[in-house]
């Protein structure tokens, strides 16, 4: 099967409490994975942020969580800058149907992004 892939900054939910700027999220669907490349800035005043894990969970289903394989990020966002982090997950076509609530944690504990109203392909 070949990789699906659509844009879907538009349709997100994002809390004004993050802390980073969600810049634009691409979602993909292959035949047992879905990813997510997600571009976030971290604010001028803001330490640097890396990334230690994230959750996939189903919305509106309490407990209902994707398997999450370790995000992929090459460096440290630094203060200002922004970057990709990629996040995957395993899961067949029926696991991938609904809107999910992606969380990102980095790696100090500090604070976690939150992003709702994610599909996929």
């Amino acid at each position: 099967m070949p990789v699906a892939s659509k844009e879907i900054s538009p349709t997100l939910t994002v809390s004004p409490t993050n802390p980073l700027w969600v810049l634009g999220v691409t979602a993909y669907r292959s035949a047992s994975r879905m990813a997510l490349a997600v571009e976030l800035r971290n604010p001028e005043d803001s330490p640097p942020w890396m990334t230690e894990g994230a959750t996939l969970a189903l919305e509106g289903k309490k407990g209902v969580t994707l398997k999450v394989l370790p995000v992929w990020q090459d460096v440290s966002i630094a203060p200002g800058g922004a970057q990709f982090v990629l996040v995957e997950a395993e899961a067949i076509a029926q696991e991938a149907r609904g809107t999910f609530t992606l969380r990102v944690r980095d790696a100090g504990r500090t604070g976690t992004v939150a992003i709702g109203g994610v599909t996929f392909p």
